[in-house]
């Protein structure tokens, strides 16, 4: 998990309040904007090319703005509460927000602080402005009030069970002669080294969590996004386009880096292609993305073209995935029947390569290779697979010159009853309508081929059960 930061939703006014934030706070900058595409345009209402979303840096931490129209007024559930070192410091940020903006309590001294403010600036953006040093200068924190008052403590335990490099580390407690005993008087966590604040209200406050200020959760691999977006949404509502709301109302947008790496790069049909497939997902899924992003699913029909094969393995899916993927484990069964398998090279991680030789029964030699692009461990392989050289150069397959040169594989893992059922899912890439001919002609003979190759697992795999230390 790479990141978290939050996302403020604004009617159509994200790129002045950007400027504005940016004009007032240190180590600030404007980053990245994505425009409105004219599939993005039709869902939403929102004028094409107009912009969609900004990305920005305030004291050097990520932020995100999106303008997405008037649905969602922010409110004070979630404010940001920033650390000055200086009373010169926290009275110039302040005379700099209250511009056309509204105080929520005045800036003074209290208890807590020597110097403090609650304001809720020209946008409608909540700030808390007080004296003191902080690791982090701008903290999100999250206000639990209305339905979920008294909650603040349950929910910061359950997103650290949720979330890796995560801990709590103030938890101070209204007393019973301050209040209700027991509420969060105020707390700090982390969740993946992004600090937060959380409090409960002391009183009955109607604010609510809404979706005008989200977090965003940059994830690397699909299997976090998948983790995350089911315990996430449990007890709680799923959105569209990778957007979630938990069961305190809090709102989570659930991000493959990959998405951003590729809006980086894309033109204009990437960019479209790629705004399709997210508007049509609710979870996102990174190999979608990328099919989208290469121009690999237009075809409405490709499901219809898919080559699905299955097979059902005696033995327990972590077995079944090992030998899936252990280079010493491939080698004793892998292949068309008969052949015998030479392993080059495994390297077991995205964009990695498995290379290996094959030698039929009469002593005629082939290679190929696979280059991985997404896994997950125990259910899913995805990757690309080609004939290649010794050198693992893509060439044409030895005994067909019109065959597809790369045909996308995707292979699910699944166990029941101490049975695994593998389904492998492939369609060629990047090829000519000849290939696809072709590939769509060869169909009955893949299947007969990896009927002999499954033939093989079952063989290999009672061996190990059976026979200690095969491998």
């Amino acid at each position: 998990m790479k990141n978290i930061y939050p996302c403020l939703w604004f009617d159509d006014q994200a790129e002045n309040a950007v400027k504005f934030y940016v004009s007032i706070f240190k180590n600030s900058k404007i980053g990245t904007i994505t425009r409105y595409t004219e599939a993005s345009s039709k869902v939403s209402g929102r004028p094409k090319e107009s912009v969609m979303v900004e990305m920005f840096q305030l004291e050097g931490q990520d932020f995100m703005a999106l303008n997405g129209g008037p649905q969602f007024q922010f409110t004070r559930a979630i404010s940001f509460f920033v650390g000055c070192e200086t009373k010169k410091e926290v009275d110039t940020l302040w005379k700099k927000l209250s511009v056309g903006g509204k105080v929520l309590m005045e800036l003074d001294t209290y208890p807590f602080s020597e110097r403090y403010g609650w304001i809720q600036d020209k946008f409608g953006v909540s700030w808390q402005i007080i004296l003191g040093k902080y690791e982090q200068k701008i903290t999100p924190l999250l206000f639990y009030a209305g339905s979920q008052r008294g909650k603040a403590k349950e929910a910061i335990n359950y997103y650290n069970s949720l979330f890796g490099n995560s801990k709590i580390t103030k938890m101070e407690l209204y007393t019973k002669d301050e209040g209700d005993e027991g509420f969060v008087k105020h707390a700090s966590f982390e969740l993946s080294r992004q600090k937060f604040m959380a409090m409960d209200s002391h009183n009955d406050s109607l604010i609510e969590f809404n979706e005008s200020i989200s977090f965003v959760v940059n994830c690397e691999v699909q299997k976090e996004i998948d983790e995350l977006w089911d315990k996430l949404s449990m007890g709680g509502e799923k959105g569209q386009c990778g957007w979630l709301k938990d069961r305190y109302g809090v709102s989570w947008q659930i991000v493959p880096t990959a998405l951003g790496e590729m809006e980086q790069n894309a033109d204009a049909e990437q960019s479209e292609r790629l705004m399709n497939a997210v508007i049509s997902m609710t979870k996102l899924d990174i190999n979608e993305l990328r099919r989208a992003y290469d121009g690999n699913t237009v075809d409405k029909n490709a499901d219809e073209k898919e080559l699905v094969i299955s097979h059902v393995v005696d033995a327990p899916h972590d077995m079944v995935w090992k030998a899936l993927t252990e280079s010493e484990q491939l080698k004793y069964w892998w292949g068309p029947k008969g052949f015998t398998t030479n392993n080059i090279r495994l390297d077991l991680h995205k964009d990695g390569v498995y290379h290996y030789r094959m030698t039929s029964p009469e002593g005629n030699e082939m290679w190929g290779k696979f280059v991985y692009k997404d896994i997950i461990p125990l259910k899913r392989l995805v990757f690309i697979n080609s004939f290649s050289d010794e050198k693992g150069s893509i060439v044409r397959n030895p005994m067909s010159a019109t065959w597809p040169l790369e045909v996308f594989n995707t292979l699910e893992l699944s166990e029941q009853s101490g049975k695994t059922t593998i389904i492998l899912k492939g369609h060629p890439i990047n090829a000519s309508e000849t290939e696809l001919k072709t590939f769509e002609e060869g169909r009955d003979s893949i299947r007969k081929g990896f009927e002999g190759t499954w033939e093989q697992l079952d063989l290999y795999l009672e061996k190990v059960q059976h026979v200690p230390n095969i491998v």
